[in-house]
């Protein structure tokens, strides 16, 4: 009994420590006191892409390849206790290392009031916010490049929007730049002066964006298809982004966004839209019209395993014979959630011109890995 005692009790602070470390929806390490922890995260995609694409004579010109659009490791925990929180996430897929997030957030009140400072999504559209790796497709309809979408430089207020409380705000002020460094500097001829990769502007633009949302039913609003199945839920935001031009280049812009979640039983259907205008005067103010879009799209989760969906999308710049309508249907085999799964889609891509409406076509496969 003795030896049992001492062995138990040379055991015990190993215990101990395995209760401080683990997996739960990403491997952790936590103190005693769970003032400090540290989760890693990580997610490779892989995809095969096929295109035709429509120059307008007698032949298509075809492409195809496989690539490694994405390959992210993501860390993050909580420091000096639970209020304040700290995110950072490298980017290795695509053929070039690059940082994607890089942020803190201090919670004043609990979600209720945050404070966030660093580089992440602006917080302007639905499907932008949703992570790329639960999404119904293999990626996001092209009205998301269209409108706004990215990272960027910034400080906002929220109360703790992405975890989709009843009522969900956040409003930032970022740089305008986005997350992608370009070269600033002078070149002559071979010769480059003062030159560096940057994202950050010599003077800030500055870009404003607000986002509010009502969500019912417990719903994940950021978080495509219905795996979890159960009653309805709705989900439904209202974004703005309001583009300042202080470095007097006449390139003022600002962009509304409407989108909408629905979920019941394994049946989901998402949709939004959007308006943009862009600056045609001396001021800020003067405003016109630049570009409209729209997308919606509607899957079914059988079984928790297999969810065949549908996707249209379109895009409407200003101006005559340029719209563009994206037609794709899509099948996903969830091996574990969002976890793992393989996704097909494939579909059209009509895009007008001045002397005709040609016609694209498109077939991708891509297998998920992330934990």
């Amino acid at each position: 009994m003795g030896r049992l005692l001492l062995v138990s009790l040379t055991l015990l602070p190993l215990v101990a420590s395995a209760q401080n470390a683990g997996y739960d929806k990403g491997f952790f390490i936590r103190s005693t006191d769970q003032a400090y922890s540290l989760e890693a995260n990580a997610r490779i995609q892989l995809r095969g892409a096929w295109e035709a694409i429509d120059s307008g004579t007698d032949d298509l010109d075809h492409r195809g390849a496989f690539s490694i659009p994405r390959a992210r490791l993501k860390l993050g925990g909580n420091l000096f206790g639970k209020e304040l929180t700290y995110t950072l996430q490298i980017e290795f897929g695509g053929g070039f290392v690059h940082l994607r997030d890089a942020y803190m957030d201090y919670a004043v009140i609990p979600s209720t009031l945050h404070v966030r400072a660093g580089q992440w999504k602006r917080p302007f559209s639905r499907q932008q916010i949703t992570s790329s790796g639960k999404l119904e497709f293999v990626d996001r309809a092209r009205t998301d490049k269209d409108f706004g979408a990215g990272r960027d430089l910034g400080v906002a207020l929220s109360n703790d929007y992405e975890r989709s409380p009843v009522f969900e705000w956040v409003v930032g002020v970022f740089n305008g730049t986005g997350d992608k460094p370009v070269f600033s500097g002078t070149v002559d001829g071979e010769e480059v002066s003062g030159g560096k990769f940057t994202n950050v502007p010599t003077e800030l633009h500055p870009m404003v964006v607000a986002r509010f949302g009502w969500n019912y039913g417990g719903i994940k609003g950021y978080s495509e298809a219905d795996l979890e199945g159960g009653a309805p839920r709705v989900a439904l935001g209202l974004s703005g982004i309001a583009d300042f031009d202080v470095e007097h280049e006449k390139s003022s812009a600002f962009l509304g966004e409407f989108d909408a979640l629905f979920k019941a039983h394994g049946f989901s259907a998402s949709a939004a839209v959007y308006v943009a205008s862009k600056q045609d005067g001396e001021g800020a103010m003067d405003q016109s019209f630049a570009r409209l879009g729209f997308h919606a799209q509607v899957g079914y989760v059988v079984a928790k395993r297999f969810q065949p969906a549908l996707r249209v999308a379109m895009f409407m710049p200003d101006g005559d014979d340029n719209d563009v309508l994206e037609a794709l249907g899509g099948f996903s085999f969830y091996f574990w959630g969002h976890d793992a799964k393989l996704q097909l889609d494939g579909g059209v891509i009509s895009r007008d011109t001045a002397s005709d409406a040609l016609l694209d076509g498109t077939l991708r496969a891509q297998l998920q890995v992330g934990f």
